[in-house]
């Protein structure tokens, strides 16, 4: 292993491996010494109180949000189109709601088919062989011009249907990838900012449980 290699597997192990820990953890920490930093001349116990209530505060917050993201993954509607639409089926209770009057305009087409028959004949001279033989040479070339036709036709049908099945088949590859990725957001990645919200909000409900026992334990650090 090279000390590239070595150095990037280190950031692996102890960051980004571990990134919600750093999150869930770095963040009350910060806030606390943001709290402390403006307001000095509070006790301790103030400075975790007002901490704890910006920490639920933003715990709350982040799960909102990845529940609002994990809609729009999934394609579902906002939470504002929901209400905008729950707000429009209340206001339409009402009595004194004006009704909407809605005008449709459409443009219609219909189409007749046509269909057309072939025949082909051939004069026959019975007393004739030349006749004969020249009448079944004029059978057996419509016969194989009829079987070119279809023939053609055949291969058109399968060329037809094997470009849509290799677009079929893109497109159920594409929309696998997809879903694919959307499992790796939802699963994997997305998750992260959840857990660190839900652990803000551990935290913040701890400090502001017992405030006095964790005010004496850090006074020495911060107060």
């Amino acid at each position: 292993m090279s000390a590239r290699q070595w150095f990037q597997t280190l950031l692996e192990a102890l960051v980004i491996d571990v990134r919600v820990i750093w999150m869930s953890f770095l963040v009350p920490v910060g806030i606390i010494l943001i709290v402390h930093t403006v307001k000095p001349s509070w006790q301790c116990e103030n400075v975790l109180l007002t901490s704890a209530s910006v920490l639920q505060i933003l715990g709350i917050g982040q799960v909102a949000w990845g529940i609002h993201q994990l809609r729009v993954d999934l394609g579902q509607p906002t939470l504002r189109v929901v209400f905008a639409v729950w707000l429009s089926k209340l206001k339409s209770l009402f009595p004194f709601a004006k009704p909407k009057i809605r005008t449709i305009t459409g443009v219609g087409a219909i189409s007749i088919g046509s269909s057309a028959v072939f025949g082909r004949g051939v004069v026959i001279n019975a007393e004739s062989m030349e006749s004969r033989v020249a009448a079944l040479e004029s059978q057996v070339k419509s016969l194989q011009e009829d079987l070119q036709k279809q023939t053609g036709e055949i291969n058109r049908r399968l060329e037809s249907f094997s470009v849509e099945a290799r677009t079929a088949l893109a497109k159920r590859q594409e929309e696998t990838r997809e879903v694919r990725s959307l499992l790796d957001r939802v699963l994997v990645g997305g998750l992260d900012l959840e857990v660190a919200g839900l652990a803000w909000i551990l935290i913040g409900q701890v400090l502001s449980t017992w405030p006095a026992p964790l005010a004496g334990l850090i006074s020495g650090i911060l107060c």
